[in-house]
């Protein structure tokens, strides 16, 4: 699926879905991925990378739908996530 096609999906969950219905896909798609790492920590023969992948492809879809529904650009998040780096490699460095 080509860059344009995948923006259109996109755009169009963001303005076609009640927010809270986003919200709960969200949420959902994050606890799937919580479960697919649950059986890799556990040993689990079950866990499977594609799995993996699957699953944190469509929390980071609806993570990103919701980033913009609360119209958080996307220069924020990275913003936090060097505070958060750069935080991590300072406890590390203790």
């Amino acid at each position: 699926m080509n860059q344009y096609a995948l923006l259109y999906l996109k755009s169009y969950l963001i303005t076609n879905r009640f927010l809270q219905n986003n919200i709960i896909c969200c949420i959902e798609e994050m606890s799937e991925v919580t479960k697919v790492l649950t059986k890799y920590l556990r040993g689990r023969e079950e866990f499977n990378k594609k799995d993996l992948e699957e699953e944190i492809s469509h929390a980071l879809l609806m993570l990103d739908i919701v980033r913009a529904r609360f119209h958080i650009s996307t220069d924020t998040v990275e913003k936090y996530q060097v505070e958060a780096l750069k935080k991590a490699i300072r406890e590390d460095s203790k």
